[in-house]
């Protein structure tokens, strides 16, 4: 098989990804999580804005497609797992 840019890049990202993975198995769980915090900071902070930016559902306003009469209703799906009682 000859070796193309696409199969180079596939064995390579292979190799990082294991290597990777070897050394986050062999971590301690506190080395794992600064490695992502250090990493996925600016990601994480930006969900965080994003959902904290978001307007609260309160469950009693919280709407379902199983109990389409209104949030009242009590959905017999939802507590019998759809069995006959």
């Amino acid at each position: 098989m000859t070796m193309t840019r696409r199969r180079f890049v596939q064995t390579a990202a292979s190799v990082a990804g294991a290597l990777a993975a070897g050394r986050a198995i062999a971590a301690s769980p506190e080395a794992v999580y600064a490695m992502v915090a250090r990493i996925d900071r600016k990601r994480i902070l930006t969900a965080a804005q994003h959902h904290l930016a978001e307007q609260p559902v309160t469950v009693t306003s919280a709407h379902s497609l199983a109990a389409p009469a209104g949030c009242t209703t009590i959905s017999p799906k939802a507590t019998t797992g759809g069995r006959t009682p």
